[in-house]
């Protein structure tokens, strides 16, 4: 199984994840390829498993089956533990782009919705709601292009909910392009429109701090 590797050394690596394949298995969509299948497959006994979640080895955070862009996955546990640290502390920056519907009007807004994990028809979602079970949430976002119908963002979640781009979007009317569970389907794309380009962190063995971009796929080609 192929991974696009950016980066690699002892500790870790960093992958360009495709949309339309898992971080890690799921309930339902076996059939998918995952990035923690691939790693067990390419690091083979290099690679410690005992050592990790046994459904998710080496990943350390996710994205969205349908959202492409860099994971940084972890080859042992002291560098898991360590790059976990990190995002529990909020300190690993992430930038996304996102292709939504309608015309974003603000330059720049932030979105700060509590979010709450509810039952639906067939799976549970997110919800942006007050309620006790709710978690803070904090979205920053910058429209970088508009027209009458969609708008390219670069959003800067400063946390790291499930679905927390796509719930927070939606509640302002402007969901992703082709999100099914929080918009509506896109004719024309398979799924929803959101790339990771940006991630940044700290080495867990250098200390350095790391910094790694992609450039923005084609959908979200826009003239200046």
């Amino acid at each position: 199984m192929h991974l696009n590797f950016l980066y690699e050394d002892n500790d870790l690596g960093i992958v360009h994840k495709p949309a339309g394949m898992l971080t890690h298995p799921a309930a339902k969509r076996e059939a998918l390829p995952a990035v923690s299948d691939a790693l067990v497959e390419l690091w083979g006994s290099a690679f410690d498993r005992t050592a990790f979640d046994p459904l998710r080895p080496g990943i350390v955070h996710r994205l969205d089956c349908d959202t492409s862009g860099l994971l940084v996955v972890a080859k042992h546990a002291t560098s898991h533990a360590m790059l976990s640290e990190q995002f529990k502390a909020r300190s690993v920056v992430k930038r996304y782009i996102a292709a939504v519907r309608g015309r974003v009007h603000a330059d720049e807004f932030i979105l700060t919705e509590p979010l709450r994990r509810v039952r639906g028809r067939s799976h549970y979602k997110m919800m942006a709601q007050t309620h006790p079970d709710a978690k803070d949430a904090e979205t920053h976002c910058e429209c970088l292009y508009r027209t009458s119908t969609k708008s390219i963002v670069l959003v800067t979640p400063k946390t790291g909910r499930t679905h927390q781009i796509r719930v927070h979007l939606a509640n302002k009317n402007h969901p992703l392009i082709g999100d099914r569970l929080y918009g509506k389907s896109s004719k024309q794309y398979p799924g929803h429109l959101l790339h990771a380009c940006y991630l940044e962190f700290t080495h867990p063995t250098t200390q350095k701090r790391l910094a790694f971009q992609l450039n923005a796929p084609a959908w979200a080609a826009y003239s200046h």
